[in-house]
């Protein structure tokens, strides 16, 4: 048969179905907003943050894009998480490569 040649046939799937899965990620809220429990100081300046946030334009959302992804690039946590969805990615993508040579 002509498939037994496309190895590359595994990845092209693999690839095919996480970028499927990918696309409920994008319906997700940018930021998560705790219920309210007092009107502390701190519950006041989140808000008026958020406020900042939504009226912000394009202009200055590309003056902060860098500082954002800087800080985002810092958080240890979110390197990890990162690291370990990518080798888990490559491991399925090997494994449903190459699981046809070897049986």
């Amino acid at each position: 048969p002509r498939w037994i040649g496309a190895w590359w046939l595994g990845l092209l799937i693999s690839s095919s179905i996480l970028a499927i899965i990918s696309v409920p990620y994008f319906f997700f809220p940018r930021k998560i907003t705790p219920e309210k429990k007092s009107g502390s100081e701190s519950d006041m300046l989140s808000e008026t943050e958020e406020q900042k946030m939504q009226e912000m334009t394009i202009r200055e959302f590309i003056k902060m894009f860098p500082k954002m992804i800087i800080r985002l690039l810092l958080n240890p946590l979110f390197i990890i998480i990162v690291l370990a969805q990518c080798s888990f990615s490559s491991v399925l993508a090997g494994i449903s490569t190459y699981l046809i040579k070897f049986l």
